[in-house]
């Protein structure tokens, strides 16, 4: 039985920084947890949780400290997340599609 991890939208800094509390409670981790795996202090978590500005290198090393990662997509795009399961000749793991609200609209994949 697999578990789907929650993913989350975020379009503000405040939005942003809920959502990196969520992954750190998911993650059942302190804010002084957090900050050791992600080589940083305390009070940088307490201040990406609040929304207010760090660097993009910080963000990114907490996501990853919390097991998740950065994912852009176009403004307005469905998300559809799936796992591939064990042996899948893709590779294991979960995926990300952004789905353009304009079924019309030129879908791009990147290559591998």
């Amino acid at each position: 039985m697999s578990t789907v991890a929650p993913w989350f939208r975020a379009r503000t800094p405040s939005a942003l920084g809920a959502a990196i509390r969520r992954l750190r409670e998911v993650a059942s981790l302190s804010q002084d947890d957090l900050a050791l795996r992600a080589s940083t202090s305390r009070p940088t978590v307490s201040r990406l949780e609040r929304g207010s500005a760090v660097s993009s290198s910080t963000l990114l090393d907490v996501a990853t400290a919390c097991g998740y990662e950065i994912v852009v997509v176009p403004r307005g795009a469905r998300i559809v997340v799936e796992a591939r399961p064990s042996g899948s000749a893709v590779r294991e793991g979960w995926t990300a599609t952004a789905v353009p609200e304009d079924p019309n609209a030129v879908r791009y994949a990147p290559r591998h």
